[in-house]
């Protein structure tokens, strides 16, 4: 009995470190204007802030070398997530 419960609990601990490890990424949203945004969500493990602001750029560029243009960043802006990501969110143009 005891067993099953420390297998159980394991488990859950192991899934949850997974998903905290994770980077999160949004689909390209066009915005009025012109203007397209997305977001990525890195843990700290990751890489944090830092990786989360250099993969949406990463992003953004690759979606406007798909549309054989040049990418045109307006603003990057973050902010933290639960449970210590951070959201690093890319407002660009492509010209």
């Amino acid at each position: 009995m005891c067993t099953y419960r420390i297998l159980k609990l394991s488990w859950m601990l192991a899934a949850f470190a997974t998903l905290c490890a994770c980077v999160w990424n949004s689909s390209v949203k066009e915005l009025p204007d012109d203007l397209f945004s997305l977001s990525i969500t890195a843990s700290p493990a990751r890489g944090g802030e830092s990786a989360a602001r250099e993969r949406a750029a990463a992003a953004a560029k690759k979606h406007c070398v798909g549309r054989h243009q040049e990418l045109a960043v307006v603003e990057v802006t973050t902010r933290d997530a639960w449970p210590k990501n951070s959201v690093a969110t890319v407002t660009f143009k492509c010209e």
